[in-house]
């Protein structure tokens, strides 16, 4: 059932099956002339059925309805084909997310993660990733998709929206901005209760916690009142939860730093499993493969981050990098 959460602009809370983060907050804005559709959910069938039923709700047309995918996840682009099959529209996404969305139908996708798992420390290969929901979820065919980056206008009613970068949670996450009505559509950049995870993905992104974290500080500093999250709750203090996220970044740095400390070199699988998660299970081990993959690409990229601040260093053991603190 959609939810006005501001003028003209409904919320419609669809289902993500069998996944901790419960539920999509799918964003609709609706003009008297066209719509806007912020995100879609898994293309899984309950997904579906909620998200096609609140576009049928808000009225929206064959041809006057557009697609804004802030980043590549299946909870966010799954649906995104089959939009545009029916709806006739455009999909707004970055070139860097949308080249990641169309390889993910690909029964190869899968195989240039396997060298990544070699680095963390993993020795496991494509089978690892068979049940992660980023691949069952995702869309099944390739989507032309409208490219956009920073700076880039999208208005619809009296809503002018500029495109804003904030590459970390994904290496081409974007967000949405309206200065007039300071409102800001961040998609998983600045979620409340619960924290983004911000993983390694290729050494050719750098240092992608730091990039994220000044990302975190660009939006610190704009006039806004609301941040529409696509998790859990709306955000009314952008300010106080950056301060909160940056604090939590802090802390797990220095928590990864003790641990290397510690010891003379670990891998990251070999830090993750000493870390703290929020996860219900006895040990590092009983941890499904997709929780696994996101908290030790959550210790690498925390590591890197270490290393770009001079605090670590690595080598390359048979394929694995082992860090140690400086």
């Amino acid at each position: 059932m959609l939810k006005e959460v501001f003028k003209n602009i409904f919320l419609n809370e669809v289902t993500l099956p069998k996944n901790p983060l419960k539920a999509l907050n799918c964003y609709i804005i609706k003009d008297t002339d066209r719509t806007l559709v912020i995100d879609s959910g898994f293309d899984h069938p309950e997904t579906e059925e909620l998200f096609f039923k609140g576009l049928e709700e808000i009225g929206a047309e064959i041809g006057k309805t557009d697609m804004f995918v802030t980043h590549l996840h299946a909870d966010h682009s799954g649906l995104a084909a089959k939009f545009k099959a029916k709806y006739k529209g455009k999909v707004y996404c970055s070139e860097t997310d949308t080249n990641y969305i169309n390889s993910m139908h690909d029964v190869l996708y899968s195989q240039h993660f396997v060298p990544i798992l070699n680095l963390m420390g993993i020795n496991q290969g494509v089978d690892f990733f068979a049940t992660h929901p980023g691949l069952v979820y995702c869309i099944k065919e390739k989507i032309e998709t409208t490219l956009v980056k920073e700076g880039d206008q999208i208005s619809i009613g009296n809503y002018n929206f500029e495109v804003v970068d904030v590459t970390g949670h994904t290496p081409g996450h974007l967000a949405l901005y309206d200065k007039n009505s300071k409102i800001f559509f961040g998609g998983d950049h600045i979620l409340n209760k619960i924290t983004p995870n911000i993983s390694f993905w290729h050494f050719k992104y750098g240092d992608i916690l730091g990039t994220y974290l000044k990302n975190l500080d660009k939006i610190y500093n704009l006039d806004i009142n609301i941040v529409f999250s696509a998790h859990r709750n709306i955000i009314e203090n952008h300010k106080l939860r950056i301060d909160e996220l940056k604090k939590h970044y802090t802390d797990r740095n220095l928590e990864v730093l003790n641990l290397l400390k510690q010891v003379e070199k670990a891998s990251s699988v070999e830090i993750a499993a000493k870390m703290k998660w929020d996860y219900r299970a006895n040990n590092f081990e009983e941890f499904p493969n997709n929780q696994k993959w996101f908290a030790t690409g959550e210790a690498l990229a925390n590591l890197e981050h270490l290393r770009a601040l001079g605090l670590a260093d690595y080598e390359f053991i048979d394929g694995v990098a082992f860090y140690r603190a400086l």
